[in-house]
């Protein structure tokens, strides 16, 4: 099962508001994409 952007952003997300700040580092830092959006906004 492929994930697609917008559902890789919304489980980022979802990871940031219970306050899974290093799982969500580890998460960005393995995709420049997301390093990109997450430096954007």
């Amino acid at each position: 099962m492929k994930h697609t952007t917008a559902q890789r952003r919304a489980k980022i997300q979802i990871l940031m508001d219970q306050g899974n700040k290093d799982k969500t580092r580890k998460l960005i830092s393995d995709s420049p994409l997301l390093c990109l959006l997450n430096r954007r906004g």
